[in-house]
C-alpha cells in the first residue's frame, strides 16, 4: 500500500500483514522516519487503529528490527483458555 501527500507525492509505502488473532503495520516514511505498531485482528482501520497492543517510532532500520522481534504467533496473554471439565 502507497500513501500520497496533496500533490500526488508518495508520502509513505505501508505493509499490513495480518496472522494468528493480530495485525502487523509498518509504515516507512523515509529512512530516518518510520512506525511499526502491533493491534487485535479485528481493528476496523489499520491506517488509524483505535487500539494497539504494541507501537514503535523511529528509524526504518530499528522499526523493522522491533517489529520483527514481536512473538510471531500472537499477542501474549491474549487467547482465552477454554474452562477444564
Amino acid at each position: 500500500m502507497q500513501s500520497h501527500d496533496d500533490s500526488g507525492e508518495i508520502a509513505a509505502l505501508i505493509g499490513v500483514r495480518g496472522h494468528d488473532n493480530v495485525i502487523d503495520v509498518l509504515r516507512l516514511e523515509g529512512e530516518d522516519s518510520a512506525a511499526a505498531m502491533r493491534m487485535p485482528a479485528d481493528e476496523e482501520n489499520v491506517l488509524a487503529p483505535a487500539s494497539t497492543t504494541w507501537r514503535y517510532t523511529g528509524n526504518a532500520h530499528e522499526a523493522i528490527e522491533e517489529l520483527l522481534d514481536l512473538p510471531d504467533d500472537r499477542t501474549p496473554g491474549s487467547l482465552l483458555v477454554a474452562a477444564k471439565y
